[in-house]
């Protein structure tokens, strides 16, 4: 990443307990992971990583990943498989003065202004081994339905303490690695109907 773009490595950044790969970016983020549980954070080679403030959190990033937004503190580890996108988008404050943003978890390659593949795989395979349907993700009357517009970004919401529940991502981790055998877990599909 950084030798194509001519971008600097580390620019308003601090990290602790976090292990950086080569050639990968932080920009303008605070990742502490010393007093997590679940170990140090590890960002994969040709990353980018920006604008993230995680406090006490586990985040283990792939290669060729883009992190952007992520934000708080979760209670379990966050681990994001190679040549994916993660991003948080803030919508508004939700109920009891919780803040609110939409998840995007895309495949690096998938086109957002499309609905040909999502992870990587092709959209109609994905659908089959979820059980959503096009009904689930879109209105019917939709005729633009892009990734982008769909439903399938689950909106999370900040608690007052600055935590978070990674539990309904979960399901996308174990579908990204090992496909529809990945939904064998009982916990998995738990994940998957907690998103849903």
């Amino acid at each position: 990443v950084k030798s194509e773009f001519k971008l600097s490595r580390r620019i308003q950044t601090f990290l602790n307990g976090v292990f950086v790969s080569k050639d990968s970016v932080i920009m303008n983020s605070i990742i502490d992971s010393s007093s997590s549980p679940f170990g140090k954070s590890t960002i994969g080679t040709s990353s980018v990583v920006e604008h993230c403030h995680l406090e006490g959190t586990t985040l283990k990033v792939g290669t060729n990943c883009v992190v952007s937004g992520l934000r708080g503190c979760c209670h379990s580890k966050i681990e994001i498989p190679s040549n994916m996108v993660l991003q948080f988008l803030p919508l508004r404050e939700g109920n009891e003065g919780n803040k609110q943003y939409v998840c995007m978890y895309l495949g690096i390659s998938d086109g957002i202004k499309e609905h040909g593949r999502f992870f990587g795989v092709s959209f109609n395979d994905f659908l089959n081994d979820t059980g959503l349907t096009f009904d689930d993700l879109w209105d019917t009357d939709d005729t633009k339905r892009y990734l982008w517009s769909s439903r399938i970004h689950a909106v999370i919401s900040l608690k007052n303490d600055g935590t978070f529940d990674w539990e309904p991502f979960k399901w996308m981790q174990h579908y990204i690695c090992a496909g529809r055998e990945g939904f064998s877990e009982p916990l998995v599909k738990a994940s998957l109907e907690k998103w849903k």
